[in-house]
């Protein structure tokens, strides 16, 4: 596992100036202390895109971990729901947001620079359409490059003292969303609510989504415990069935990323 790090260090040397994708999440944290590593502070940007589509706990915790690397942070604000081929909300959804952010980030970064991706191993066998918008725009993603896994990247970020090592996996609100239903600034704001909802009752990496059969709600596999409150059932009842139809459900799937 630490000779895949000093090959991910040795790879990046080679550009002699990094601008990484960060989102503050576990990959793009850990691509980022390498990027630094391997070629000093100042020859390393992070890019951020900062959006709607991302609650803002979630935008301030990004924004405070970077600051720990010294490097340059070029925040890129986006307008995701001025994207048609995005708010329609298709299969394909995430291919034309991925594609677009990267445009951008593309025209932001600095001539001389080599944009680069988080993506990991794992990724590549899971259903992500975002991954051939970038390979498309030929982004590279050196963790792939040098195979490492998201256990891994957990591992090594451990060991090199990244405080994301344990962070739990975060995606866009985007995604809560169910294929078909138009993404637009209401839908938004419904899951953002009640997500930070349960997380004020001390569920960590919840997911909220609106179905047609009723809200759907998705919690670590860790606060499944948290369940047995007859009381907080109820709370949590009561406080989704005043802005949403049908019933309240929860998904077995625990969530353990």
């Amino acid at each position: 596992m630490e000779s895949k790090y000093r090959q991910l260090c040795a790879l990046l040397k080679k550009a002699e100036k990094i601008a990484v994708a960060y989102s503050g999440g576990v990959d793009s944290t850990l691509l980022l202390k390498a990027a630094v590593d391997s070629l000093g502070f100042d020859n390393v940007i992070a890019v951020f895109a900062r959006s709607v589509l991302q609650k803002p706990e979630t935008v301030d915790g990004a924004l405070s971990r970077v600051q720990e690397f010294g490097c340059t942070v070029k925040v890129v604000d986006i307008s995701p729901l001025s994207w048609q081929s995005f708010t329609v909300n298709s299969p394909r959804r995430c291919y034309w947001c991925k594609r677009e952010i990267y445009k951008v980030f593309a025209e932001a970064v600095p001539r001389g620079y080599r944009l680069v991706d988080g993506t990991n191993v794992d990724d590549l066998s899971q259903d992500r359409p975002g991954l051939k918008a970038l390979q498309e725009l030929r982004i590279k993603t050196p963790l792939v490059e040098v195979s490492l896994t998201k256990k891994e990247i957990r591992s090594l970020s451990r060991i090199l003292g990244l405080s994301t090592w344990d962070l739990p996996s975060e995606s866009c609100l985007a995604t809560r969303i169910p294929i078909g239903t138009p993404i637009n600034m209401d839908e938004l704001e419904r899951v953002a609510l009640g997500e930070r909802f349960l997380s004020d009752l001390g569920f960590q990496a919840c997911r909220v989504r609106f179905e047609q059969q009723g809200v759907v709600i998705a919690i670590h596999e860790k606060d499944f415990g948290l369940m047995e409150d007859n009381d907080l059932r109820k709370q949590i009842t009561s406080f989704f069935l005043n802005f949403s139809h049908g019933k309240v459900l929860l998904d077995f799937s625990a969530r353990v990323g």
